[in-house]
């Protein structure tokens, strides 16, 4: 099981990191998801979560 942090008031999406894919997607009256396979972008997002992971826990 991992983790969870939340941050209230950032965004009403979720957004997963799994291997070089970006999972970005929202629980709404109409769900999507939006899938970006791409390693780099993978790598900053999971730069951008580290870093407010260390936000949220202070």
């Amino acid at each position: 099981m991992e983790d969870v942090t939340v941050l209230g008031g950032i965004t009403p999406s979720a957004i997963d990191v799994m291997g070089d894919k970006v999972l970005i997607f929202t629980y709404e009256e109409e769900p999507s998801c939006l899938v970006i396979a791409n390693e780099g972008i993978a790598k900053s997002f999971t730069t951008f979560f580290e870093t407010m992971w260390k936000i949220a826990k202070n």
